[in-house]
């Protein structure tokens, strides 16, 4: 009989210390879930931001849109100067002088033009590199949230199943002992 006593004493303790690595467990999984949760937080944030970007990448694109639009009308105002250049070449003949001046006139409006297309080309490269740069920051920041989300997963499935086999290891003694304890009783 003070086998018995002594066993279940043995049990008992070993009970209570299981209680009490189960209690620090339970523990160690709310914490763990409040980590995860701050990364959910965290991730929302980052997706915000991707909708905020992206926002902004609309908005370049409306701008490289109008951009290409005035540089469309500036080749037709360009095709218009071409044709009104060629009337005035045609009454050369007639009107020397006048077309001297309007010549003059041309040439300045080309000059312009040409700067003006100059300007509008290297706006809309700028434009277009530092959309590529933004796309591309974007695309890195997302594949980086989601090697850090995957790993996350990753750990955390590794830590339940480790807490399994602890358990199981741990628990099938106790089973079998009570078991055997119960047997003998009989």
């Amino acid at each position: 009989m003070g086998d018995i006593s002594e066993q279940l004493n043995q049990l008992t303790q070993k009970y209570e210390q299981l209680e009490i690595q189960w209690k620090k467990e339970c523990e160690s999984v709310q914490k763990k879930d409040y980590l995860i949760n701050q990364l959910r937080l965290e991730l929302e944030d980052k997706n915000k931001l991707i909708a905020t970007l992206t926002s902004e990448i609309d908005s370049l694109n409306i701008y490289i849109d109008d951009s290409i639009s005035e540089k469309k009308q500036q080749t037709s105002k360009l095709n218009e100067l071409d044709k009104k250049y060629q009337k005035v070449k045609d009454e050369y003949n007639k009107l020397k002088q006048k077309l001297i001046d309007r010549d003059l006139h041309i040439q300045e409006q080309e000059k312009e033009y040409k700067l003006l297309n100059q300007q509008v080309q290297s706006e809309t490269e700028n434009l277009i590199k530092t959309y590529e740069n933004k796309i591309q920051q974007l695309e890195e920041e997302k594949d980086q949230l989601k090697q850090r989300s995957q790993l996350k997963e990753q750990t955390i499935k590794y830590e339940s199943y480790k807490k399994w086999f602890i358990l199981s290891v741990v628990f099938q003694p106790l089973i079998f002992g009570l078991a055997k304890f119960l047997r003998k009783k009989k």
